[in-house]
């Protein structure tokens, strides 16, 4: 194989065949017809000789020489273009950049007010594209197509393989976890009790069939006998259930003190112990030496720092850890 026999243009190509493993979903990805996708898959079989995508079933799978092109191709990729939009440095008044975070809901509801109200005064020409968590969120952060998750400190949720060889992490927040039931159904129930709780038809929060929340592993690790009534997939999602029922759910305490007046909703502080919810920032090391990531990386600290959780048991109100930078393992 010689480099100047190669047309770095089919980079590109290589890079969005391998990633959709798909001739048309690539080419719409590039915005290129599906016959010129597919002369480009052939010039790349021909100078790697080697299928790349191989038909398995209903789709294409990539060949053992795919797989180990895959990871590499993109991070080239990757780097030229960073390398293309990267100025020396950054000056938030005048910069302009997108930035796209992945989050939960929670995350968005309890941090975003103060970051956006932030970038408008410190720098307006910042936007954020906001998604939300799903399983391959990690996954996006390495390939790019993202730049930030916000995201608990669940194992369950984080690719640990990710994590050790190409992210990085810093703590965000804190908060803790309440009940959170009708409001007129709470009225000759304070304190909450354990039988109070147990006896009351339980939302569940589940992220996936298989991931729970923070609060569903510590309720099956103390083996609670709750009732769920239902599953949902976020805490916003199980507190707008609860409203004009004898339910209960549990979720994030500043998340009660946003949604629960608009739903009627009252907090109750659990009946037994639970975890609290540390929500980490993540990014990819390749990052760094882009001034513009350093700089809005730097800033979502601050925003976090400058959080007022304000409400809470004073001996346990939710506090923030430290925000140095460490690779996650």
């Amino acid at each position: 194989m010689h480099l100047d026999k190669f047309d770095l243009n089919l980079l590109v190509a290589l890079d969005a065949l391998l990633t959709e493993k798909h001739v048309t979903r690539a080419a719409e990805k590039l915005c290129v017809s599906q016959p010129a996708m597919s002369a480009a898959l052939s010039r790349l079989r021909a100078y790697f000789d080697d299928q790349l995508l191989t038909k398995v079933g209903a789709g294409l799978e990539l060949t053992p020489r795919a797989q180990e092109l895959s990871g590499e191709v993109r991070d080239v990729i990757f780097r030229i273009r960073s390398t293309l939009r990267t100025e020396p440095t950054f000056d938030p008044s005048t910069g302009e950049r997108e930035f796209r975070l992945l989050m939960s809901d929670y995350s968005a509801s309890v941090f975003m007010p103060a970051l956006t109200r932030s970038l408008l005064t410190d720098a307006p020409g910042v936007r954020c594209m906001i998604e939300h968590l799903a399983p391959d969120s990690l996954t996006r952060i390495d390939h790019g197509v993202a730049e930030f998750c916000i995201t608990v400190e669940q194992r369950e949720l984080l690719e640990e393989t990710l994590i050790a060889e190409t992210l990085s992490g810093a703590p965000l927040f804190e908060d803790d976890f309440v009940v959170v039931v009708d409001a007129a159904s709470a009225a000759a129930e304070e304190p909450l009790t354990l039988d109070g709780l147990l006896a009351r038809p339980y939302v569940e929060v589940r992220f996936s069939y298989a991931v729970f929340s923070v609060v569903e592993t510590a309720i099956r690790q103390q083996r609670l006998a709750l009732r769920p009534k239902l599953v949902m997939p976020g805490f916003t999602e199980a507190a707008g259930l609860i409203s004009g029922t004898g339910m209960a759910t549990i979720i994030p305490r500043q998340l009660a003190r946003r949604i629960g007046p608009t739903f009627g909703l009252t907090t109750m502080e659990a009946p037994f112990p639970l975890p609290r919810l540390r929500e980490t920032l993540i990014w990819h090391k390749r990052n760094d030496a882009d001034p513009a990531h350093r700089w809005f990386r730097d800033y979502l600290l601050r925003v976090a720092t400058g959080l007022n959780f304000s409400e809470g048991p004073a001996a346990d109100r939710p506090r923030f850890a430290s925000h140095g930078s460490a690779a996650l393992a």
